[in-house]
């Protein structure tokens, strides 16, 4: 069996006293960003787009939580952050196959009637 790598999901707070970092840190983060694409699945801004950001969004494939926590400490704009979360992240939409969230409803449902008829 081939071991594949799990994915998580990075949501990191920017500092409000700390915004104006952004722009200074920014060709290093887009940088540091570009040179570690395989590991990304996708990312992004939060908040308006008119205004300065709440925070950063990224989901990356990693061996571990630990090395996806590292993986945002090294971003450049951590510097900026107030808070890191980094969690495990299960995809379901889109779904990865076709049926994929068939199989939760039936896991789902098997496992009420395992409840219901105890």
């Amino acid at each position: 069996m081939e071991f594949q790598k799990r994915s998580y999901l990075l949501n990191c707070t920017v500092d409000p006293a700390k915004r104006d970092l952004l722009a200074g840190l920014r060709a290093e983060h887009l940088a540091y960003i570009l040179s570690n694409q395989d590991k990304i699945i996708y990312g992004g801004v939060i908040g308006s787009a008119d205004k300065p950001p709440e925070g950063i969004c990224i989901a990356v494939r990693a061996d571990s939580l630990a090395e996806a926590d590292a993986f945002a400490s090294a971003d450049p704009y951590a510097s900026a952050y107030s808070n890191i979360c980094v969690d495990e992240f299960q995809q379901r939409i889109p779904e990865k196959y076709p049926g994929q969230l068939a199989e939760v409803l039936d896991a789902l449902a098997a496992d009420a009637k395992k409840t219901t008829t105890r």
